[in-house]
């Protein structure tokens, strides 16, 4: 047995309007995700060695409270964009 319940029309409307809305949140990332050293890696395709690398010599942006580091993908993002090999060999130099 199934139990129908009728709503008024400008509550149906209404519930719909909040669905989209929740759609269109969820698909959107909203804000900053924090990662873990393994999950940048595993995002620009690298080793965790790599990305170490990348963190001490060409400062890689990051947090760190005690032993708990984290990246932002915003910030990431933005630092690996603008990453170039003229930008290694400054800093090699």
């Amino acid at each position: 047995m199934q139990l129908e319940i009728s709503l008024p029309k400008e509550q149906l409307e209404l519930l719909e309007l909040v669905k989209k809305q929740n759609e269109t949140l969820l698909s959107q990332k909203v804000g900053s995700v924090w990662l873990s050293d393994e999950e940048v890696a595993q995002r620009f395709g690298v080793s965790v060695s790599l990305i170490t690398k990348w963190r001490k010599q060409f400062d890689l942006p990051f947090s760190q409270i005690g032993e708990v580091r984290r990246y932002s993908t915003q910030k990431i993002d933005a630092w690996f964009a603008e990453f170039s090999p003229q930008h290694i060999l400054r800093r090699a130099s």
